[in-house]
């Protein structure tokens, strides 16, 4: 697989500025990760609002990203469109820019059957040459991964090389943990349960408050160390974070933190038709939220 897949990855926002990628905010963006030391950059998923962007700008998105990305940290954007065959164009291509996995998102909008997702992404896995993520999150997309689907595709396509969820459904995870974790790379989508899902066996975490605290990362980092209890307090704080931050409307409201943590700057830059969150509301939370930074 390259790289380990594991570790603490963000889900990057999209930060729009007249149109196009706000290549000063990406740069900002990168500095702050690498200084938080984040293991992975994840572009294009739901914190990036994927499904608002057209091809193009969906591939100018990685294209600003992987420009910046050190090295040694995993670059896994997400490639999922609307159809199979635009989700394989951009697949190929971020793979040929170096990803070291593309995250393809299940079908969404309409719902589908397991069958139908067994073929789906068993048509892009045949068509792509690199590994590939698998992407449960279906609160926004309306279809939920089922674990003999999972187990198939891990069966029948060695490049499926991992999942990423964010069902909040942690009976779900845990079995798709104890079932799979010797075979593919198994990340936690939700931030209030990366400790416990570390506990598990998880690989790590994508956690959207990476995008403006390092604090998930110091949670795995005291995890690692065997700091359990230190890790216990710091993912109190890190979910009293997220439940604050989830009081704006996702995902503009990481933009605005980000922007008015990282860069100093009270504003919001997302991908239309998303709306700048108001001054007095934005100022209301991240006023209720500064006091938790300052102990993170």
């Amino acid at each position: 697989m390259g790289k380990a897949m594991k570790g603490i990855v963000c889900p990057v926002i999209t930060p729009i500025k007249d149109g196009v990628v706000d290549a000063r905010a990406v740069d900002a963006l990168v500095h702050f990760l690498e200084k938080s030391g984040v293991d992975g950059v994840f572009p294009s998923g739901s914190t990036g609002a994927f499904p608002l962007m057209d091809k193009d700008m969906h591939m100018s998105v990685i294209e600003a990203f992987r420009e910046r990305v050190e090295k040694r940290m995993l670059f896994l954007p997400g490639t999922g469109r609307g159809s199979a065959s635009e989700t394989v164009v951009v697949s190929k291509k971020a793979l040929k820019l170096g990803a070291d996995a593309v995250v393809v998102v299940t079908p969404y909008y309409m719902r589908v059957s397991q069958e139908s997702m067994l073929k789906y992404f068993g048509s892009i896995a045949k068509e792509i040459d690199g590994p590939m993520i698998l992407y449960n999150i279906p609160q926004l997309t309306g279809n939920a991964l089922g674990v003999e689907t999972i187990s198939s595709l891990a069966e029948s396509h060695e490049n499926i090389v991992g999942i990423k969820d964010s069902s909040m459904d942690f009976g779900f995870f845990s079995e798709v943990v104890n079932r799979f974790s010797d075979r593919l790379a198994i990340f936690q989508g939700m931030d209030n349960l990366l400790l416990p899902s570390l506990m598990l066996g998880a690989s790590g975490g994508v956690c959207g408050t990476t995008n403006f605290t390092g604090l998930a990362k110091k949670v795995h980092k005291m995890y690692e160390l065997g700091s359990v209890e230190k890790a216990r307090k710091m993912q109190s704080l890190l979910t009293e974070i997220m439940s604050k931050a989830g009081s704006l409307p996702f995902p503009s409201n990481y933009n605005y933190l980000f922007y008015n943590t990282v860069m100093g700057r009270e504003s919001t830059c997302a991908v239309p038709p998303l709306e700048e969150i108001g001054k007095k509301d934005g100022r209301e939370a991240y006023g209720r939220l500064r006091p938790l930074l300052g102990k993170a």
